[in-house]
């Protein structure tokens, strides 16, 4: 797999990634910084009842997030290709649902820690969490808005998949269209071999490498390909 990536990919493109990859890397300290906010208000027992709600939304979402994955992975696991039972019936993809409100959760527990002791140093560290949070929850809105326009071509013809979206939620998503999409054309008896075969890589790169693989949108398709190899991509509820 990782040598097909590879193969794929444009020349020089580690070096034109280096931008996006410093990106990642400034992201993930803002989602951190809350961290930072709320070792000031250990103490402050005024804004407890307040933070111990927001930590355990956070700790819900995360819950929501972690046995998503867990029941998408057993169900693909035993043959499965779309899954709508469990958590999935009500939420289409609990995983990034549950990771937007864990996020969200942890920023705003900055903002009440940060209310409890204001100081400039504490003002710097939550605007950092407001960009971790505004950041990581448009990675999470794009990742779904790609899923459900991927389920919908793939599903969109089919009753039960009609059915599942009416009674269930995306959850926050940015540019998908769910409805009014065609299902995939089955492929003419003529079909050549080299069109399975690149539909079989296409199908592996996806698997491997698609949980983000709407991470950051606008991406060129070869290089989210192979960004998006190792990335937490596989946890859409669809093959």
């Amino acid at each position: 797999m990782r040598e097909r990536v590879e193969q794929r990919a444009p020349a020089g493109a580690r070096a034109k990634r280096l931008p996006f990859c410093l990106s990642c890397g400034v992201l993930y300290l803002c989602m951190a910084a809350p961290l930072a906010v709320t070792a000031t208000a250990a103490a402050a027992k005024k804004a407890a009842p307040v933070l111990t709600g927001l930590v355990t939304l956070a700790y819900a979402g995360w819950l929501v997030a972690a046995l998503g994955d867990l029941q998408k992975t057993l169900a693909k696991a035993a043959g499965a290709k779309l899954v709508t039972t469990g958590l999935y019936r009500r939420l289409r993809h609990p995983n990034y649902t549950g990771e937007a409100f864990l996020w969200g959760a942890s920023a705003a527990v900055s903002l009440v820690a940060a209310a409890v002791k204001p100081s400039l140093a504490t003002a710097g560290w939550v605007a950092l969490s407001g960009l971790g949070c505004a950041g990581i929850q448009f990675v999470l809105a794009m990742a779904t808005g790609g899923l459900e326009r991927r389920q919908a071509e793939k599903y969109g013809d089919l009753p039960e998949y009609k059915g599942w979206i009416k009674g269930s939620w995306s959850g926050p998503m940015l540019g998908g269209k769910p409805t009014g999409s065609k299902a995939k054309k089955p492929k003419e008896a003529g079909s050549s071999g080299d069109d399975e075969e690149e539909d079989g890589e296409d199908a592996m790169l996806e698997e491997a490498g698609e949980g983000e693989g709407d991470l950051v949108a606008d991406l060129a398709q070869d290089d989210m390909d192979e960004l998006m190899a190792d990335s937490f991509e596989s946890d859409d509820s669809d093959d």
